[in-house]
C-alpha cells in the first residue's frame, strides 16, 4: 500500500489537499471537541460533519457496523438504567425513560463521531520526526489499517478478529514517504472552517 493513499491505492480528496500532520492535528482537535461536547443538538451536528468527512475520504463504504454500534449503545442505556423517571413508553417490555434515552443518544453520537473522524483523518503516511515521533506515527498507521479492515459478525468472531490483528501487525509500513503531502489553499480553508465550527459549538456549550 502506498503512503498517502487509501486501501485501494486511490488518492482521496482530503489526501490531495491536506497534509498528514495537519490531518492528524485536525482529527485530534475534533475528537477533543466531540468528547467534551454534551449538548445533543451539537452532537448530531458533529456526527453529521464527521460523516461528511469520512464520505469525502471514501473510507466508509457500508454503514451496517455503524448502525449496530449506534443501536447497541442506545439499547444498553435503556435496558441497564436506575432512573426513577416515569417511562415515556415501553418497547418489548422495557421502559424507555427520557434521561436514559438522552444519555444513550449522546454517547452513541459520540462513538460514531470518533469512528468517523478517525477513519477520515488518520493516514498511513503520518511521519513525525525523532524516535518517539516514529513510534507515534507507526502506531497511528496501524490504527489506520485496522479501521479499514472488515470485521464480520460470525460464529468465529474472535478468531476473525485475531486474524485481522495478525494481518495488521505484519503489514510493513514505510518509515518515510517518497512524496511529502502538503496542505493546499483549499485544504487550509476547509479544515479551518471545520475547526471553527467545532470550537464555536464547544464554547457555546461551556458558556
Amino acid at each position: 500500500m502506498a503512503n498517502g493513499k487509501n486501501i485501494k491505492g486511490e488518492e482521496t480528496l482530503l489526501e490531495q489537499h491536506v497534509s498528514s500532520p495537519f490531518s492528524f492535528v485536525v482529527c485530534l482537535i475534533c475528537v477533543i471537541c466531540a468528547v467534551f461536547q454534551a449538548d445533543l443538538f451539537f452532537k448530531v451536528f458533529q456526527a453529521s460533519t464527521a460523516l461528511l468527512c469520512v464520505l469525502i475520504s471514501k473510507r466508509q463504504k457500508k454503514m451496517f457496523s455503524i448502525v449496530i454500534l449506534f443501536a447497541g449503545t442506545v439499547a444498553s442505556h435503556l435496558i441497564f438504567n436506575n432512573s426513577a423517571q416515569t417511562p415515556l413508553m415501553s418497547i418489548a417490555g422495557f421502559p424507555v425513560r427520557k434521561d436514559s434515552l438522552d444519555i444513550g443518544l449522546t454517547r452513541a453520537f459520540t462513538f460514531i463521531t470518533l469512528v468517523f473522524y478517525s477513519k477520515a483523518f488518520i493516514r498511513p503516511d503520518l511521519n513525525f520526526p525523532g524516535k518517539w515521533g516514529r513510534l507515534v506515527s507507526r502506531s497511528f498507521s496501524f490504527l489506520y489499517l485496522f479501521l479499514n479492515e472488515k470485521i464480520f459478525v460470525r460464529k468465529d468472531f474472535f478468531g476473525n478478529l485475531d486474524a485481522i490483528l495478525t494481518k495488521v501487525s505484519l503489514v510493513k509500513i514505510a518509515e518515510n514517504s517518497t512524496k511529502k503531502s502538503k496542505t493546499t489553499f483549499w485544504g487550509w480553508g476547509g479544515m479551518s472552517l471545520l475547526l471553527a465550527f467545532q470550537c464555536i459549538f464547544l464554547i457555546l456549550e461551556i458558556m
